[in-house]
């Protein structure tokens, strides 16, 4: 069995979960894999704060169990992996069929928290949201999805404003 080297070197780099893009010092090793991170000091917005989800991401990063290939469900119920051709073809051929069941306005996109900070993926989705038709096109703080939470996260029907579960307005 091959030697590993454990040399590492620290890296200035930022949170990408959230919007708040907290400064982080990484420590990675040869192979650019995080070891741990701190919150950076130095850091001119986040001063030297990093909440727990942008702490932990090195185990979640480096998580043996973490998915990083297209995995199909099995009959049984298990998964198997299968290659970025077959999964892409089958996710395609299954969105063209609820479009032409139900058209293109039933199906949306929803940006999440992570796309505030990347910048290309957010402009790309404007290119996702155009080529499959929709104008339903969310992120969190779309005013749209603040319309279906309602005033305390209840969930309302849209047009109707009838409340759908959560706690009743006063």
């Amino acid at each position: 069995m091959a030697h590993m080297s454990t040399r590492t070197r620290e890296k200035r780099t930022y949170c990408g979960i959230c919007e708040a893009v907290c400064g982080l010092i990484a420590t990675v090793d040869e192979m650019e894999t995080e070891v741990s991170v701190r919150p950076d000091n130095d850091h001119p917005l986040s001063a030297g704060f990093a909440c727990a989800k942008g702490m932990a991401y090195p185990d979640a990063r480096n998580d043996p169990d973490r998915v990083t290939r297209p995995l199909k469900r099995q009959p049984d119920g298990s998964f198997a992996e299968v290659d970025w051709e077959q999964a892409l073809d089958e996710i395609a051929s299954r969105l063209k069929d609820v479009i032409d069941r139900y058209g293109s306005e039933s199906v949306g996109l929803n940006g999440g928290n992570p796309i505030g900070s990347n910048y290309g993926l957010f402009l790309s989705l404007f290119g996702m949201a155009a080529a499959l038709g929709t104008k339903h096109f969310y992120i969190a703080a779309s005013s749209r999805r603040q319309q279906l939470l309602g005033r305390r996260g209840a969930a309302v029907r849209p047009r109707t404003r009838e409340l759908v579960s959560g706690p009743r307005p006063h």
